[in-house]
């Protein structure tokens, strides 16, 4: 009598295959394939159809100017909206010490006295380029009043100004700047080198009492002590506010009444060229 195989409960039991995952097998047809991955790297293709100017227009691209001309400002502009080309004044303090102190004061009459180096003396080409390098600045740093330039000195009378900020030019750049310049123009012209003046000057603040107009008189007449010209007005490198400071575009007004001196000292001649 034959056995009957039953099925044995322990033995594997067959694996169901795997459908693709292409394959529907509810609806019999294939899926859609997945989306296509694009690479960061991968230059896409432009969109279709014309896009607007602001979509393509890059940052770094010149934009048209606008159409038609532009009008003018309407009516006068004010004082602010000119530009200022004083140069900004360098900080400073009221009072520096080099050999000798010097104090400064603001809007205030100050003479000035500085030497050559060794005292020697300037041969007239150079004088007329001193001159011109002391007045360089008139108007912008300083008000001038009075400039006489002798054979191994010069003699100065002004005031000191403020920047456009309020900001008063000190003492040293002003000294410092004319003593800088006429030097390298006087060297150059010369065809020497060092230094042309002496590193100290002497300089004191006008006091209230002391006038401007005496001060500046008594100044230009020394070339005549000196033995130089006969008449101030003989010497060609002297600067006087009211007259010669009158000759010419840029000139600053004469002094006011309060500094004119007393009716027994000399009256200047009159403005303009004699």
């Amino acid at each position: 009598m034959s056995k009957k195989h039953s099925p044995n409960p322990k033995s594997p039991s067959k694996k169901p295959k795997r459908r693709s995952p292409l394959l529907d097998t509810d609806a019999g047809s294939v899926a859609p394939p997945p989306p296509a991955v694009q690479h960061p790297r991968v230059a896409q293709p432009p969109p279709a159809g014309p896009q607007p100017p602001s979509a393509v227009q890059h940052p770094r691209v010149a934009q048209p100017p606008s159409a038609g001309p532009q009008p003018p400002p309407a009516g006068p502009q004010p004082p602010s909206a000119v530009r200022d080309t004083r140069p900004v004044a360098r900080p400073s303090k009221d009072r520096y010490r080099r050999n000798l102190p010097h104090i400064q004061a603001v809007e205030r009459p100050v003479f000035l006295t500085f030497c050559t180096k060794d005292r020697r003396p300037l041969p007239e080409s150079v004088r007329g380029l001193v001159l011109d390098h002391c007045l360089h600045d008139n108007g912008t740093k300083f008000q001038l009043h009075g400039l006489v330039v002798m054979p191994d000195h010069v003699h100065m009378i002004f005031s000191p100004l403020r920047d456009s900020n309020g900001t008063a030019y000190g003492f040293a750049e002003i000294v410092g700047g004319i003593k800088g310049a006429s030097s390298h123009s006087a060297n150059k012209a010369l065809g020497r080198k060092g230094h042309l003046w002496q590193d100290e000057s002497y300089d004191h603040v006008l006091r209230s009492e002391e006038r401007l107009r005496e001060a500046v008189e008594y100044v230009c007449n020394n070339p005549v002590r000196k033995g130089l010209v006969q008449c101030a007005d003989d010497y060609l490198w002297i600067w006087r506010e009211w007259i010669e400071g009158q000759a010419g575009p840029g000139s600053v007004a004469p002094p006011p009444s309060a500094v004119q001196s007393s009716t027994e000292h000399a009256q200047p001649r009159a403005a303009g060229p004699q």
